[in-house]
């Protein structure tokens, strides 16, 4: 449970946050027990774990965004997470599969209008490390062909290198390692990290305390945990596919991921029952998957504590991708730009936040400037992502892929969203109404496509640029 003194506290908007500034100093002037809050996972009133008492001074406050009690946390441990849908949260949908996230992000600053870059990890991760849209730096990934990233691409732990912070990377996605160049500037990559989380996280710790003997992490450190447990095939222990005995059997293995994708093929070829069937049965296996990842978080949070890594330090969560389930003809990722592959979960805690539910625009590539921005070093001229709390209200977010349907491009604007396949042409569906957008509600006088194809055409031109090779057939209404 949450310190009483935060908890009546979920202010949206940049004024709500200069009000708390304003009266914080005024109500918080004695110190505010909060027990056992580093060992415990927020919200989780049954927690075992050793418990201590923290002390929170809110007689100052940051004039930041996020805003802390205090100071600003000095070191960073990213927990970035392989294809979880958004709607998988209870906060944002009507699957309660990751409770863990849930209490974070009551407890910590959610980012409640927050998309990523593109739909599949190489992008995803690589805006979101760089702080800025693969396509201002001319770098588009493929999945198919030729991958490259510019020698002169840098990431946040290069930034942070330059500041004297150790950092290390684990993950077991190739396509977040030393593999494809977006690893670089890391101290230390484990690659694989030790399969899911649990043992991600033993690798992290035994690398920092490897590092902290060799007096390597006096200027801070960065761990970068990446989660992969709900990627395909969704595989998880069989005490978390209860579910699975409601259901028909089906004539298909589901448990490795060459005979999913075997199974999703044969899709249009299956009556309404089979695909009905289907699907039941690789939801149970995905929500198993994340139900399993979430008790991993627990064990993670525990594991951290207990190495006193959660003192002075900003942990954010944040999602790579979603996962598709043939809303729009197409099941698991790097598809099309829709909401369910492409939004995404973005969550800031440290013991001494501010907690608010922030719902202005944000965008993967706004991660890495907002913590480079918390620590006073300088944001660099070529980042296009913006520090938590500076955009506007009517900041479009921009999303592009090059992947297995060929290539995309989409903004999202007030509710409104106009993606354009390069050969197949645009749709205009309306996820402000219905998160699943089932319509598009394209025509070439429609008011938002004039709207919209200001914003987006430049963006079109410039992928289509760095991919020269690449077809792009701007319909004849949009020249």
């Amino acid at each position: 449970m949450r310190c009483a003194c935060l908890q009546w506290w979920t202010g949206r908007g940049q004024d709500t946050l200069n009000f708390m500034r304003t009266l914080l100093p005024v109500m918080f002037v004695a110190l505010v027990a909060c027990p056992g809050e580093e060992d415990k996972v927020p919200g989780d009133s049954t927690a075992t774990t050793t418990q201590t008492t923290t002390t929170v001074d809110c007689s100052t406050v940051t004039d930041t965004m996020p805003a802390f009690c205090g100071e600003v946390p000095k070191n960073l441990i990213f927990v970035s997470i392989d294809t979880t849908r958004k709607d998988h949260m209870s906060r944002y949908g009507d699957v309660d599969a990751l409770p863990f996230l849930d209490a974070i992000a009551d407890a910590g600053v959610a980012l409640d209008n927050h998309t990523q870059c593109s739909d599949w990890t190489f992008a995803s991760t690589t805006c979101t490390l760089a702080g800025r849209y693969n396509v201002d730096a001319g770098f588009i990934p493929q999945l198919n062909g030729a991958i490259e990233i510019p020698e002169d691409h840098k990431f946040l732990a290069g930034y942070l290198a330059d500041a004297g912070y150790w950092s290390v990377l684990v993950s077991s996605n190739a396509w977040l390692s030393d593999r494809w160049g977006n690893g670089e500037g890391y101290s230390q990559i484990i690659y694989p990290g030790g399969g899911r989380i649990g043992g991600i996280t033993t690798n992290a710790i035994n690398a920092y305390k490897e590092a902290k003997a060799a007096g390597q992490v006096e200027n801070g450190f960065f761990l970068h945990l990446h989660a992969l447990e709900a990627h395909a095939p969704y595989n998880p222990p069989e005490e978390y596919l209860a579910g699975l005995a409601d259901l028909e059997p089906i004539p298909y293995d589901l448990t490795t991921q060459g005979t999913q994708y075997e199974a999703n093929a044969l899709w249009p070829t299956m009556t309404v029952e089979e695909q009905d069937l289907l699907e039941a049965h690789l939801r149970v296996r995905y929500q198993g998957d994340l139900m399993l990842m979430n008790d991993g978080f627990e064990i993670m949070w525990s594991m951290l504590s207990a190495e006193g890594l959660l003192d002075d330090t900003l942990v954010v969560f944040w999602t790579d991708h979603g996962e598709a389930f043939w809303e729009h003809g197409q099941q698991t990722h790097a598809y099309q730009l829709y909401g369910e592959e492409n939004a995404a979960i973005a969550i800031f805690w440290s013991k001494n936040i501010v907690p608010q539910a922030w719902d202005g625009p944000t965008v993967g590539i706004d991660i890495t400037p907002t913590f480079l921005k918390l620590r006073g070093l300088p944001v660099p001229s070529e980042m296009t992502g913006i520090p938590l709390g500076e955009a506007p209200e009517d900041r479009p977010q921009f999303s592009m892929v090059s992947a297995r349907l060929g290539q995309l491009s989409s903004v999202l604007l007030d509710g409104w969203r106009l993606q354009l396949h390069w050969t197949a042409g645009p749709v205009l569906p309306n996820p402000g109404s219905d998160p699943l957008e089932p319509e598009n509600l394209y025509t070439a006088d429609h008011e938002k496509v004039a709207e919209l194809w200001p914003l987006l055409q430049p963006y079109v031109e410039a992928g289509s640029q760095a991919l020269p090779s690449k077809t792009l057939i701007i319909p004849p209404e949009l020249q």
